[in-house]
C-alpha cells in the first residue's frame, strides 16, 4: 500500500487568483509549484490542461491522463495509482525545480518525491476543467488518508 502526494503545477497562471481559488475550495495539493513561463510544462510535454501524471516511489511516470479526472474515469485512475508500483516498463519523471506558491521556497522534484507515489497535476485558474477536477483530487487525498494509502 503506498501513500499519495499531489503536487500541483500552476501553469502560466496568476498566482493571486490561484491562492484565492484554493482558499475558497478545498485545496487537494501537498505543494503547489509556480510555472509562469511553462518551463516545467515543456519538460513534461504538457501543451493543454489539465494533465495528471502518476509518478511511482522510484521516480518513474507510470500513467498520464490528458484531460480532467471525472466521475467517469475516477475508478480507473485509482486503479492506475494502486498498480503504479508494479509497473516496470516506465519512463523516468523529468527533474524540475521551481518556487512554491505559498512560501516561495525552492522545490526540487527528485528531492521531494519522498519515496511515495506522487501525482503531478498541471492546472490553472483559467482552465474550467482544472477547477472541476479539484473535487476529484480532494477525493483522492481523502481516500488515501482514510485508508492509510492506496
Amino acid at each position: 500500500m503506498s501513500t499519495l502526494k499531489i503536487i500541483g503545477i500552476n501553469y502560466k497562471d496568476n498566482f493571486h487568483k490561484t491562492e484565492k481559488l484554493l482558499s475558497e475550495k478545498e485545496n487537494p495539493y501537498s505543494e503547489i509549484i509556480k510555472d509562469p513561463t511553462a518551463v516545467i510544462g515543456i519538460e513534461w510535454d504538457v501543451h493543454k490542461l489539465p494533465q495528471t501524471f502518476i509518478v511511482n516511489s522510484k521516480g518513474f511516470i507510470t500513467y498520464r491522463l490528458r484531460g480532467p479526472i471525472t466521475e467517469k474515469n475516477y475508478r480507473e485512475f485509482c486503479l492506475n495509482i494502486k498498480e503504479s508500483e508494479d509497473i516496470t516498463l516506465i519512463k523516468p519523471a523529468p527533474v524540475f525545480k521551481g518556487k512554491t506558491l505559498r512560501e516561495n521556497k525552492t522545490f526540487i522534484s527528485t528531492e521531494e518525491w519522498g519515496n511515495q507515489t506522487t501525482l503531478v497535476n498541471f492546472f490553472a485558474t483559467w482552465c474550467a476543467p482544472c477547477i472541476e477536477e479539484l473535487v476529484f483530487l480532494k477525493k483522492l487525498m481523502d481516500q488515501n488518508e482514510s485508508h492509510n494509502g492506496f
